[in-house]
């Protein structure tokens, strides 16, 4: 399905671009945006502890996951653009950021696609998208291409949101607010 493709187009872009040699994504990032929002997402210390714990686990036994990659900023379905033959083209991306965490992008297509974006989509096209087992394909894939567990996936997918909400921070985006609390 179209997930699929959007997918394997940014784990492609993120193959192929050249990035700093070596770059490693600090997890302090992730610490210090999850500190100073814990009442905006509703954090409790324990609830931070235990993420800050499975954090610290996942970057101890997969190092590789914290390689610096290519990051959109902004992937949100109003970026992907299909032409008439499939092709998938991904614009507007964001001018603060160019290397992060390797599954912020992907983070935040999911939830941007779960919070209703792009607003002004057709309603039933995305209920129809949801329905379809899309997400579960496209988590599968994840997984799949990037030998995660389902741990290492999940948490590798709220850090992704973390550093998305870092980057609107930095960027002063509304859309933090608007669409994700």
């Amino acid at each position: 399905g179209s997930f699929i493709k959007v997918l394997n187009k940014i784990l492609l872009i993120q193959k192929t671009l050249p990035l700093p040699i070596g770059g490693m994504y600090s997890i302090d990032l992730t610490f210090n945006t999850l500190k100073k929002n814990l009442i905006r997402l509703g954090l409790s210390k324990s609830q931070f502890q235990y993420v800050s714990d499975q954090v610290i686990s996942i970057s101890l036994s997969r190092n590789d996951m914290f390689e610096l990659k290519y990051q959109h900023g902004d992937f949100v379905p109003r970026n992907i653009i299909s032409n008439r033959n499939g092709e998938l083209s991904i614009i507007d991306n964001s001018d603060d950021v160019g290397v992060g965490f390797f599954l912020t992008d992907i983070s935040t297509l999911i939830l941007s696609i779960l919070a209703g974006e792009p607003n002004k989509s057709n309603p039933d096209k995305i209920a129809g998208m949801l329905y379809s087992n899309q997400f579960l394909k496209m988590k599968n894939q994840v997984k799949s291409l990037l030998i995660l567990s389902e741990e290492e996936l999940i948490t590798g997918l709220m850090i992704g949101l973390v550093e998305r909400l870092r980057v609107c921070e930095i960027e002063a985006r509304q859309d933090v607010t608007n669409y994700w609390m």
